[in-house]
């Protein structure tokens, strides 16, 4: 029927008075495995050359409907035949339309995508930055992995950059039924980009998609490598939506601050348990602890950041929803790129000890406790440095309050700054707040006349029932 330069060969089969077109070896064969050639994998998803050793080609015998009465309009994407008519098209496309066509997989067909930016296999990027775009069905429940690859034809020692290796320069996200992938290139030369789909509704596979080369002719001007990511894509997508978490303020991949600050909100479907972590290039995340903190009100995920030096920072949501016992560690659901051109103008941090999690604790829940006022566990410049809690108590308690001063890394005890006035059904702390700075209230409680269970936080002590924090500056 027809012949490739790698002399395949595939049948055209008359039905019902239809030709259609087949490949009865791709339909009963696949081949796995990584063939490098003259290519050298440089970025597996953020991650490097993770799997770049691995897997010598093997033919593998399975069906494969893909290429078996296939759409012409697709078969031709794979199969160029010697005879013109046998492309089955109303307009037949010629051998130099055929090679410039961009190299799609048969399971791009399969999951319905769409090309919506190069419609050829090579691609030229004169000033060292690409992005490629396609589109996806509205119903879709996709991920996207990809592999960057660089020529070593030309340059086996291309792969290094200012010392460190060429990761971590694509920023792939979802928005709008568009897969946008941006790719900037610190060194010119050729590189190979593979980008793979995985319909989370039917299996965890990542499948080929479609393939491009990258001319890039120049090198980026400033390009910078992002923080690592170990999800594939940046911002919300499928797994945040799981978890009941919909996002509010930003929708998109990435953030662009010009004062070193930002609030974030997420709609909470579900009582949902939470960490967020930050990191940059430079700093880890045990470092950038204290410079964001968190709380659920009004079916609602808060999170306010700050950022000590101007930076691209990556935010990291861990998170489950309530009660999934299946493991005791929170999966990655979401990322972010934050770019801020400026230091937060206080860039000390909120709080030194502590997860960063304001507001009501489950014990406070557990006794029957309703905060009147204020409104938020997050409160900016109270009012003459002075602030009322009041806190309704259907549970007769014993209260206690602490105060904590966070200032120049360091946490100090503000004995005497809180008055508990407790009453029969009710209880206000009263806080004051002598100095400028980040104050955490902390409030305990005990039922009276009832032992307290013992727990490895707290042995014999008060159950904390609050995490408040609170802002004031002279």
């Amino acid at each position: 029927m027809g012949v490739t330069k790698f002399a395949s060969r595939w049948t055209a089969i008359l039905i019902s008075g239809t030709w259609h077109l087949a490949n009865v070896h791709w339909c009963s064969k696949k081949v796995s495995g990584v063939d490098r050639g003259d290519w050298e994998l440089i970025d597996d998803s953020g991650l490097g050359a993770r799997n770049a050793s691995s897997g010598k080609r093997q033919i593998h015998y399975e069906y494969d409907e893909s290429y078996f009465l296939t759409d012409p309009e697709q078969f031709i994407y794979s199969h160029f035949p010697k005879d013109p008519k046998w492309q089955l098209l109303a307009r037949p496309v010629s051998l130099e339309e055929f090679t410039k066509m961009a190299k799609l997989e048969s399971h791009f067909f399969e999951y319905r995508l769409q090309l919506k930016s190069h419609k050829s296999c090579v691609v030229t990027a004169p000033d060292g930055v690409v992005r490629i775009e396609v589109g996806i069905p509205p119903d879709a429940v996709y991920e996207f992995m990809y592999q960057l690859w660089i020529s070593k034809r030309d340059d086996e020692n291309v792969s290094r950059y200012d010392g460190s290796e060429l990761k971590r320069y694509v920023f792939m996200e979802v928005q709008d039924g568009t897969l946008s992938c941006t790719v900037e290139f610190p060194v010119s030369g050729k590189f190979k980009i593979e980008i793979f789909c995985n319909d989370k509704s039917e299996s965890c596979t990542y499948f080929p998609v479609c393939t491009y080369i990258i001319n890039a002719e120049n090198a980026r001007q400033h390009a910078k490598a992002y923080p690592e990511n170990k999800r594939p894509q940046w911002g919300p997508g499928h797994d945040l939506h799981a978890v009941g978490l919909n996002p509010v303020t930003h929708t998109r991949g990435v953030v662009q601050l010009d004062n070193g600050e930002v609030e974030m909100s997420f709609g909470a479907d579900h009582d949902v348990d939470v960490i967020p972590k930050i990191h940059s290039n430079t700093k880890t995340a045990d470092s950038m602890r204290g410079f964001c903190i968190y709380r659920v009100e009004n079916k609602k995920l808060l999170l306010k950041m700050k950022f000590p030096e101007a930076d691209d920072y990556a935010l990291n949501l861990y998170a489950k929803e309530k009660g999934n016992d299946q493991t005791d560690s929170l999966p990655n659901v979401c990322s972010y790129l934050i770019s801020t051109a400026a230091p937060a103008a206080d860039p000390s941090r909120f709080f030194v000890s502590g997860s960063g999690q304001l507001g009501a604790t489950k014990d406070f829940d557990a006794l029957g406790m309703k905060a009147s006022s204020p409104a938020s566990a997050y409160v900016e410049y109270p009012q003459n440095g002075e602030m009322d809690v009041v806190l309704e108590t259907p549970v007769p308690c014993d209260l206690a309050a602490k105060l904590v001063l966070c200032r120049d890394d360091a946490e100090r005890n503000m004995k005497g700054f809180t008055f508990v006035n407790d009453r029969t059904d009710s209880a206000t702390i009263k806080a004051r707040f002598s100095e400028r700075g980040n104050y955490m209230l902390k409030i305990y409680a005990k039922e009276k006349d009832k032992q307290v269970r013992r727990t490895r936080s707290r042995r014999g002590r008060t159950r904390s029932i609050t995490r408040s924090l609170f802002c004031q500056k002279q």
